[in-house]
């Protein structure tokens, strides 16, 4: 389990260093991965290391991303009905893994070159998206025009999380009584990465199949990307109410 500390000091890293993950972590991380797929059905999890192939390129990464030469690829069989959902919050567990090992990371959903990663997928399966990860390189002025418009436009506003919860102020008055570390759960919800920084993810109060109060998550929409962010917001809040939302 993580604190809350924990998953707020993940911050996206775009900029990587030239140099090499030492095989400590590396045996780490692919054990990892190992532990992931004993318990999701329907998903690949495969770490490539040394070659940064689907990110090389202006028109692959449109100038997002310096030095990745080590990436997850999360394959998905599109037959299992949460493989995206699934995707998301074993994407996010690998990236906390790596956050205890010094390693920045992104999620990366669109901004690489498919025909160039590495592992061969088959007829039935796709990638979910890919996790770039390695060592952070420390901040100079290399950071392109178009990085840091992306960052300002992602970045553009502080968000409350109280507006994560979707309810009254009654509603969350009782949610909090029945659950006092939700407000914890909701910056918790709020340190997650999303698509754009857009926080699609809501937390709502309900009832258990015994009338018993209960959370649910819920994405404001059905799309790909939603619903990979509903699967990271579900490992995040996880880690402070596992009663709820753990897998």
């Amino acid at each position: 389990m993580y604190s809350l500390e924990d998953l707020q000091r993940r911050h996206s890293v775009r900029n990587y260093a030239d140099r090499q993950i030492p095989d400590n972590a590396v045996n780490s991380l692919k054990a990892e991965c190992t532990f992931i797929e004993t318990h999701a059905s329907g998903l690949r999890l495969i770490p490539v290391f040394g070659d940064g192939a689907p990110f090389e390129g202006f028109s692959r990464s449109y100038g997002m991303f310096h030095g990745v030469r080590n990436y997850l690829a999360v394959i998905i069989d599109p037959s299992f009905g949460n493989a995206l959902e699934d995707a998301g919050y074993y994407g996010e567990m690998f990236v906390m893994k790596c956050l205890s090992l010094e390693l920045g990371t992104c999620f990366v959903s669109g901004s690489f070159s498919s025909k160039e990663v590495a592992p061969r997928l088959e007829v039935y399966e796709r990638i979910a998206f890919l996790i770039a990860f390695g060592y952070a390189e420390e901040k100079d002025d290399r950071t392109s025009l178009i990085q840091r418009l992306a960052h300002s436009v992602t970045h553009r506003k502080q968000l409350d999380a109280r507006s994560l919860f979707e309810g009254t102020d009654a509603d969350y008055a009782r949610a909090c009584k029945a659950f006092p570390e939700l407000p914890e759960a909701l910056e918790a919800i709020k340190a997650a990465p999303s698509a754009s920084n857009r926080h699609p993810i809501r937390i709502l109060l309900t009832q258990d199949s015994e009338g018993q109060p209960a959370l649910k998550l819920r994405s404001t929409s059905e799309n790909k990307v939603t619903l990979i962010d509903l699967g990271i917001a579900r490992f995040n809040a996880a880690q402070i109410i596992p009663s709820q939302f753990e897998k």
